[in-house]
């Protein structure tokens, strides 16, 4: 499924329409006032495509911030979703003098954890925690120069900052199950933040991603888990370590699963029995999904 969020960047430069204060007509002329607008959201199936609104996008947040040539900050604007108050992914009102600025945009699923994104530079973003889904950035250089008079419509491409596994289990769960947990990058530090790079969607760290799931209400089914990651590079070979305990926290069964291959803004597919005995434990792959990407045009 690949999905698409189309908006508008409108640069339209601000003519004072009163003369008299000459001072003030002269200093709002080297102003520009750019405007963000998130017009739809594109989703395409395998075998069919589908326009839905903005509000409809797996995104819940988003963070703008404009940096000018010394990759001072200049702009930061933060929406919700939930925010009532706005049209989620509109931003106006933002003035710029001539010169020369980089764009960065960062828009994310936050899973209900009021992770705030902070983009201190064109290259460095943080949000602040690691329970977080779909991860949208990039940066796009413009050039502010309020004497051509026309609107400048400027286009953005934003990819999937991330990679995700479906892990689905091939036997039932046994009664003295109560907790599995799935790492991807296993051997690695676990990480404390997503703190990337915006306009690479790159980790700035080799660090590992792990789902804890409670599985004592799934006794006998064959479930299957969703698991993020954000890695330091695409593609990369991973290892991915799964493990069950019982309600004490007893390890019961521990498989590790070596060069298992990710690529950013993918979904990878993998099945594998863990509990049959009398099986090898091992992983068979379906193929690549190519997920989602934005657009800000």
């Amino acid at each position: 499924m690949r999905k698409t969020i189309l908006a508008s960047l409108m640069l339209l430069a601000l003519v004072s329409s009163s003369c008299d204060n000459l001072e003030t007509d002269l200093r709002e002329s080297e102003f520009v006032t750019l405007s963000v607008n998130a017009l739809t959201i594109e989703d395409e199936p395998l075998v069919s495509k589908s326009r839905v609104s903005a509000n409809e996008s797996e995104a819940t947040r988003i963070c703008l911030c404009i940096f000018d040539s010394d990759n001072k900050r200049v702009y930061k604007g933060e929406q919700l979703k939930s925010d009532e108050n706005i049209t989620f992914g509109i931003f106006t009102g933002i003035r710029l003098v001539k010169g020369d600025y980089k764009i960065v945009v960062v828009a994310y699923n936050d899973y209900g954890t009021d992770a705030v994104a902070d983009i201190t530079s064109p290259t460095i973003a943080t949000i602040g925690q690691t329970g977080i889904r779909e991860v949208y950035s990039t940066e796009k250089d413009i050039s502010i120069d309020p004497d051509n008079g026309a609107a400048q419509n400027v286009q953005i491409s934003l990819p999937l900052s991330g990679t995700k596994m479906v892990f689905n289990i091939m036997d039932k769960i046994p009664s003295d199950v109560a907790y599995i947990s799935i790492t991807i990058n296993e051997g690695q530090l676990p990480a404390s933040a997503i703190t990337f790079n915006p306009s690479t969607g790159l980790l700035s760290s080799n660090s590992s991603f792990t789902r804890d799931v409670d599985v004592r209400g799934y006794t006998g089914q064959m479930p299957t888990v969703n698991v993020y990651a954000f890695l330091n590079e695409y593609p990369k070979k991973c290892s991915i370590k799964i493990k069950c305990e019982d309600v004490n926290k007893v390890t019961l069964y521990s498989h590790t699963y070596n060069n298992v291959e990710f690529k950013s803004g993918h979904i990878i597919r993998v099945a594998a029995y863990i509990f049959s005995q009398s099986l090898a434990p091992s992983l068979d792959f379906s193929e690549w999904i190519e997920d989602s990407e934005i657009l800000l045009e």
